[in-house]
């Protein structure tokens, strides 16, 4: 862990705030499936696996490049 969060530190405070934001972003929805009375334990739970990951993305990681390759192997795009 100690790794991870050396490499988070070196990330640009650009790159910091997108991954904060997206994970802000992931908890508005389970608050609002929450609201909803959805089953918000899966959501809970993706929540709670994604904050695992909160500073152990690489600092050459590419976000764009990353979605598109997931765009084009999950639609053929």
């Amino acid at each position: 862990m100690p790794e991870a969060l050396s490499i988070y530190e070196t990330l640009p405070q650009a790159a910091k705030q997108e991954v904060n934001d997206f994970i802000f972003f992931v908890a508005a929805r389970i608050n609002y499936a929450k609201a909803s009375k959805k089953d918000s334990s899966q959501g809970l739970t993706a929540l709670n696996n994604l904050k695992k990951f909160r500073g152990r993305i690489p600092a050459d990681f590419d976000m764009k490049a990353e979605l598109a390759a997931a765009r084009d192997e999950k639609y053929g795009l």
